[in-house]
């Protein structure tokens, strides 16, 4: 293998496990903004919906800081 490849493969593996862990955490968002969204539906001003991703991001443990 050549000090290339050796890199090319050391960059592989770093992008597979940073992947994954953003992977996880972007399905947890996501999951949270359906659940914030199937419990309020539409037509809430953008400061009701922050605030529930809030409450909703705080349950999983998840630290976030909203707009000021």
């Amino acid at each position: 293998m050549s000090k290339r490849d050796s890199k090319d493969a050391e960059w592989d593996r770093l992008v597979a496990e940073r992947g994954l862990q953003y992977e996880t955490l972007t399905e947890q968002i996501i999951s949270a903004f359906y659940r914030v969204y199937n419990q309020l539906g539409y037509g809430f001003l953008e400061a009701v919906y922050e605030r529930a991703m809030m409450i909703e991001l705080e349950q999983l443990d998840l630290k976030a800081v909203g707009q000021a």
